[in-house]
């Protein structure tokens, strides 16, 4: 009984330790969609790149905040997914997905997101792994350019839409 009231206390104590604030900081999320026609056909041999620009909002974000550009710290990502918006094919048809931010000219391109292997059960969303790149260059102009890599498993025999939705955080000094 001695034993297990000690182990008890150890176990307890190691629980407090471990307990800590997971969160990315104070700050704001900043949210991009963008939909993608994935066609038919696509060879399983290449990377198939789907390349474009988006605006930041960046000046709107902060604005919407009370915040200035001197309050914020860094922007990471924090939340990226693809959704089969025509509902017609799971994404276990995928082998590897990655998605890369840069500038709008294409400097300080980082990898923000990615998911190696596709999971064998992967349904109509796909949630990717965030990097813990830090893009606040890349998002604080007027637009970014996006990249998303998809390495395909199998050919894809249907065409079907994808909606891309990417939240980055920006956290505050």
């Amino acid at each position: 009984m001695k034993h297990l009231s000690w182990l008890l206390i150890v176990i307890g104590l190691l629980t407090g330790i471990q307990c800590e604030d997971n969160s990315i900081g104070d700050g704001f999320e900043m949210t991009y969609f963008r939909d993608i026609e994935v066609s038919a056909g696509l060879s399983p041999l290449e990377t198939h790149i789907y390349e474009f620009n988006l605006l930041t909002n960046y000046d709107n974000y902060l604005a919407q905040q009370g915040l200035t550009e001197a309050d914020i710290e860094t922007i990471v990502p924090k939340y990226i997914r693809l959704t089969n918006i025509s509902g017609t094919q799971t994404y276990d048809i995928l082998f590897r997905a990655r998605l890369n931010i840069a500038k709008e000219n294409g400097d300080l391109e980082y990898e923000v997101a990615y998911r190696e292997p596709v999971p064998q059960d992967a349904g109509f969303d796909l949630d990717l792994i965030p990097t813990l790149a830090e893009v606040p260059d890349q998002l604080s102009g007027e637009q970014f350019k996006v990249k998303l890599k998809l390495n395909f498993a199998e050919i894809p025999n249907i065409t079907f839409d994808t909606r891309l939705t990417m939240t980055f955080q920006a956290v505050r000094k």
